[in-house]
């Protein structure tokens, strides 16, 4: 559970958490900030609304009394964080990295 809140710093604010529990076969609910939107979708991770403890519960039981869909959402979101994870992405973040202190 990701339970931030979609204010300023937390809409914008990216959460290790989610990748790692996503690498360790734990389901994610999460709150649907604007970050985690951005890289997330529904298949990986159930959103609720962010401030509604009642939209948190219905996720979390729904993935409690669904165990064939909490199985389909921990292997897409094991697909999701092996394909992001440092060894398959650090080209593209020292790439980055180089072309920004070029730039100075």
């Amino acid at each position: 559970m990701v339970p931030k809140r979609a204010d300023s710093f937390g809409n914008e604010a990216y959460s290790t958490k989610i990748m790692e529990f996503m690498a360790v076969g734990v389901p994610v609910v999460a709150a649907n900030t604007k970050i985690d939107r951005h890289y997330f979708n529904g298949d990986v991770v159930r959103f609720f609304e962010s401030g509604n403890a009642d939209s948190l519960a219905r996720e979390m039981s729904d993935l409690l009394r669904n165990p064939e869909l909490r199985q389909q959402m921990v292997a897409r979101a094991s697909l999701y964080a092996a394909c992001h994870c440092w060894e398959n992405r650090k080209v593209d973040y020292l790439t980055l990295v180089d072309h920004l202190l070029e730039s100075e």
